[in-house]
C-alpha cells in the first residue's frame, strides 16, 4: 500500500532477532543447565551488538536501544512477590523524527529442562553470598565429575511455567488491569530432540539450523492449551505444539518481532506522542514489573497510520 513501511526494513530486523534467536538457543544447546537470566543476556547483548542506528534504503532509519532495570517483583500472590515478566519490548513508529505511533509488549521468559532437571528458582542465600558462592575448597565429589547426558524432547517441560504457582495467575490478572499483552518467550535447545553430554568432548558439533529454538507464545493461549490438555503442573512441548495456529509451538522470535509485532497482529498500541497509563507504569517507573527492555525505532519519510498486513 502506499506509504508502507517498506519490506527491507521488516527484513534487516527480522535477521537481527533470527541471530539474536539461534545465541540464545546455542548457549541452552551447549550448556543444559543455563539459567534463564543468563539466556535473557544473551538475548539482550545480541540485541545490543545493533545499537548503532542503521540507515536503509529510501531514508529509513532503524536503532536497537536496550536497558536493564531490575524488576522487583511487586505483584504479590501466595506469599510471595513474582515478576510480571521479565523482558519488556518498545516499539517506536517516527515520521522525520516525529513520533506517530508507540507499540510495547511484555515477554515472560521460561526455558526447557531436560529429563534430567527440576527448576530450582534463584534463592536469596545466593544474592547475599554473591562471588563466595563460586568458590570451593573442598574435594570434589566424584559423582559430580562423571559424565552425565541430558535430554530433550518433546515430553520435556518448561518446568518453572507452573499451572499452579502465583504468577501464572498474576499474568492473567495484570493483563485483566492493564489490558496488557503478555507473551512467554520460551527457550529451547536449536532442534529437538538434543541429547548433550557433560562434562563436555572438544568440538561437539552443533545443529546447523535452528530448527527450535527461541519462541513466542501469548499468555492467554497458554492458558486456553493447558485448559484443553487438563495440565495440573509444567506444560512440555507437546502440550503447547498446537498453541498458536499456523505455527510449532508457537512463533519464531525473529518472527514474532518483524511481523506480528511491528505489523500490529500483537502488543498494546498507542497512537500520537501520549503515554497512556500502561506504557508509563511497564517503562517509566523503577517499581515497574519487568528487569530489562529493549526498544526498536523506526523511522522514515512517510509513516502509515498502520504497518503493512499482509497476512
Amino acid at each position: 500500500m502506499s506509504g508502507a513501511i517498506p519490506e527491507h526494513v521488516f527484513d534487516w530486523i527480522r535477521d537481527v532477532f533470527a541471530e539474536a534467536n539461534r545465541k540464545a538457543a546455542t548457549k541452552l544447546t551447549r550448556v543444559p543447565g543455563c539459567s534463564e537470566p543468563n539466556l535473557d543476556m544473551a538475548l539482550i547483548e545480541t540485541i545490543q551488538e545493533y545499537s548503532v542506528p542503521v540507515s536503509l534504503e529510501g531514508g529509513w532509519m532503524v536503532r536497537f536501544e536496550t536497558h536493564f532495570l531490575g524488576g522487583l517483583r511487586h505483584w504479590a500472590y501466595d506469599g510471595r512477590n513474582w515478576e510480571i515478566a521479565d523482558i519488556g519490548v518498545l516499539v517506536m513508529f517516527r515520521e522525520n523524527g516525529r513520533l506517530v505511533r508507540t507499540k510495547i509488549a511484555l515477554l515472560q521468559s521460561k526455558r526447557l529442562y531436560a529429563k534430567e532437571q527440576s527448576a530450582v528458582d534463584d534463592e536469596i542465600e545466593d544474592y547475599k553470598i554473591g562471588f563466595g558462592r563460586l568458590f570451593y575448597d573442598g574435594i570434589q565429589p566424584h559423582s559430580q565429575m562423571a559424565p552425565r547426558t541430558f535430554e530433550f524432547d518433546e515430553s520435556c517441560r518448561y518446568s518453572a511455567l507452573s499451572v499452579s504457582d502465583g504468577q501464572y495467575r498474576a499474568i492473567e490478572d495484570y493483563e485483566r488491569a492493564r489490558s496488557v499483552p503478555v507473551y512467554y518467550l520460551l527457550y529451547n535447545p536449536l532442534e529437538l530432540p538434543w541429547a548433550v553430554t557433560v562434562p563436555s568432548t572438544l568440538g561437539v558439533a552443533l545443529p546447523k539450523e535452528n530448527k527450535m529454538g527461541t519462541r513466542v507464545i501469548p499468555s492467554a493461549a497458554v492458558r486456553a492449551q493447558n485448559s484443553t490438555h487438563a495440565v495440573k503442573g509444567a506444560p512440555t512441548v507437546l502440550d503447547l505444539r498446537d498453541s498458536v495456529p499456523s505455527t510449532v509451538s508457537g512463533w519464531s522470535l525473529q518472527h514474532f518481532v518483524a511481523d506480528r509485532l511491528l505489523r500490529c497482529y500483537e502488543g498494546h498500541q498507542i497512537k500520537g506522542a501520549q503515554l497512556d497509563d500502561a506504557l508509563s507504569a511497564v517503562f517509566y517507573r523503577r517499581s515497574g514489573p519487568i528487569a530489562a527492555a529493549f526498544s526498536i525505532t523506526i523511522d522514515g519519510p512517510t509513516m502509515p497510520d498502520s504497518p503493512a498486513r499482509d497476512e
